[in-house]
């Protein structure tokens, strides 16, 4: 085991990523687990909270360290929210602008632990978080369809409201091809996607349901899947496709025997029907009404300035542009390209389906929404570095 400039009488037995691969392990599980109400810590957070400063400390007492494009620009995103929420702070004390900054510096602490941890320990850590995933799939199916944890007919499961279910399927879905990525599915890997596709259902989510889609779609024609599922996949999307098109009353009555798929297609057939499922529901107005906050933002709190109810950006697209201003989303657009420049083209099709969630929904301050980021950060590298090893000459100064 490194010492990493350990002193002899601080030696430990078990190295600093076995200790932090399980707790992130652990975290995989309990996050699901909502204690509190939103916007307070949840128990898993003080877990992965401490994985976080494990990690850390064995870090910094390193003899060197380097600090890549993507930590350096998420870094850079988290300080300007601190700095824009700290000028409005001065003016309009609420302590929203506080909580908001702490959420971007924390969800900064867990996309570099899993980058650093994912990075160290690719091959060990791969099938653990598949099986922690899986222990909490089979909890989360428990709520959702024996003890039928709802709210009027949208499942919550083990969370506050539904779209935290909804949300956390579909980031689940997209962390599982993440890990996956370039290997095959296993058998039982698609086991896991279709009850992820049946909790994010019950939750009856729109947004969620389409970008499932998207997401189906994308793995359908990657090396995820051999030729013969492929196959297969192609045909029902076609089918799907056709029927919805020629013959939607046909497949809906077709199905309808089944209470959670006549819900979904019913719930699809109102979008932009609901209170809040337009531009004005979500938010969008506010920039529109109040331009001057496009060029440095206005800040995640006082929300008493623009909306009778008080209410925070039901999107966190408009969240990122009204909020933190062109800049701030200009900084965390590079952010995302800093990630993705290195990554096959699936691994777009998942952050576009989960910006595309992010349209009507607030998505972006989800920890695991980090952790993903964190885990495909450090798969670029790991792919970039095979690339030097398979070819090294290209990369030889001349």
């Amino acid at each position: 085991m490194r010492s990493f400039g350990l002193p002899k009488f601080m030696y430990i037995t078990l190295s600093w990523p076995k200790v932090s691969s399980l707790i992130l392990q652990l975290y995989c599980v309990t996050s699901i687990f909502y204690i509190f109400r939103n916007g307070y810590p949840q128990p898993a957070d003080m877990l992965l909270f401490i994985g976080m400063s494990i990690t850390f400390l064995f870090f910094l007492l390193q003899k060197s360290w380097v600090v890549n494009a993507p930590i350096a620009l998420g870094l850079l995103f988290a300080m300007c929210t601190f700095v824009i929420n700290l000028a409005h702070y001065t003016m309009l004390p609420d302590k929203r602008f506080v909580l908001s900054s702490l959420y971007y510096l924390y969800n900064m602490g867990i996309f570099i632990y899993c980058y650093a941890l994912y990075k160290k320990n690719q091959a060990k850590l791969i099938e653990p978080l598949v099986m922690s995933f899986a222990i909490a799939i089979f909890f989360q199916a428990i709520f959702v369809f024996l003890l039928e944890s709802k709210i009027g007919p949208r499942a919550i499961g083990t969370f506050n409201n539904p779209n935290q279910l909804s949300y956390w399927s579909l980031l689940v879905f997209c962390i599982l091809v993440g890990l996956r990525y370039p290997a095959k599915f296993k058998w039982y890997d698609y086991g896991l996607i279709g009850m992820l596709c049946l909790i994010a259902m019950e939750s009856l989510s729109k947004a969620a349901l389409i970008s499932f889609f998207i997401v189906f779609v994308g793995v359908s024609f990657t090396r995820l899947v051999d030729n013969f599922g492929r196959a297969v996949l192609v045909m029902l999307f076609l089918a799907l496709v056709s029927f919805a098109v020629f013959s939607f009353e046909s497949i809906t009555g077709f199905v309808a025997s089944a209470d959670n798929i006549q819900n979904t297609v019913t719930r699809l057939s109102e979008i932009g029907q609901d209170s809040d499922d337009n531009l004005e529901g979500r938010g969008y107005n506010r920039v529109v009404e109040n331009p001057q906050y496009l060029l440095l933002g206005a800040g995640e709190g006082g929300y008493g300035r623009f909306a009778i109810n008080q209410l925070e950006l039901h999107s966190g697209i408009a969240t990122l542009l009204f909020c933190y201003g062109i800049s701030g989303s200009v900084i965390f657009g590079f952010f995302l390209l800093s990630i993705l420049r290195r990554l096959p083209a699936i691994y777009w099709v998942l952050m576009f389906a989960l910006l595309f969630y992010g349209l009507t929904h607030q998505n972006i301050r989800f920890s695991l929404f980090w952790l993903f980021l964190g885990l495909i950060t450090a798969q670029g590298e790991l792919i970039m570095a095979q690339k030097q090893k398979l070819s090294p000459n290209r990369f030889v100064e001349e």
